[in-house]
């Protein structure tokens, strides 16, 4: 299982072992920024579908609108800083600010694509209130923090939900323009359509991504 769920992170993560938390010479099948990034989008997604608020067409409010783009501008800073040399970060914070960014992603993402795919079945409501998404995120920034100290225990479970929350996204993106394509009787074609894209972008990731190592290697 560890090796298949490499092979898939391998497709769009770096994987460098400094920046990859590891137990027992067990690497993640992600970096510690993609793996706060995706186990973030997977649980928002399922708790905003325990909520019933996946149809939802409206952002939140003002107020966590700015506190989500500030999570942005967090991981955004702690990864060019820390690329530029100007300070060094550390796994904690690279998880944090990505559970963060993976939190806000839904939060933002699912009302505008279901603007415009759903024009008739999304439900004109706020998915979230300022209170909600503030909740939500310290709650997540919590559990991300506390699953770093156990990961020893929960270290396969942790895996695996960073990468379906990966295969969430990439299902995500490509069956928001396959459903502004398909129409009538051809949506029905929208989810396989979607497994179709994201396992054929996985499989051209990693080779572009080893194709990319062996350049570098041999430079």
């Amino acid at each position: 299982m560890d090796e298949v769920l490499s092979r898939i992170g391998f497709a769009v993560c770096h994987q460098l072992s400094g920046h990859t938390l590891s137990f027992g010479g067990r690497l993640m099948p992600l970096c510690a920024r993609c793996t706060g990034i995706y186990a973030g989008l997977f649980f928002t997604v399922l708790l905003l579908l325990a909520l019933g608020r996946f149809r939802r067409t409206q952002l939140p409010p003002v107020l966590a609108v700015a506190l989500g783009i500030g999570f942005f501008a967090a991981m955004a800073a702690d990864a060019f800083s820390a690329l530029l040399g100007w300070r060094e970060t550390n796994d904690a914070l690279r998880l944090a600010t990505g559970a963060l960014t993976g939190i806000a992603l839904p939060t933002f993402g699912l009302p505008l694509a279901n603007s415009i795919v759903r024009k008739q079945g999304g439900i004109e409501a706020r998915i979230l209130s300022s209170g909600e998404f503030t909740i939500i995120s310290v709650a997540g920034l919590a559990l991300t923090l506390l699953a770093q100290v156990s990961f020893l225990y929960i270290y396969q479970a942790f895996s695996m939900i960073s990468v379906i929350g990966l295969i969430v996204f990439l299902l995500g993106m490509n069956s928001l323009p396959l459903a502004g394509f398909l129409k009538g009787k051809w949506q029905s074609w929208i989810v396989p359509g979607s497994l179709a894209l994201s396992a054929g972008e996985l499989v051209i990731l990693a080779v572009f991504h080893r194709w990319l190592l062996r350049m570098l290697g041999s430079g």
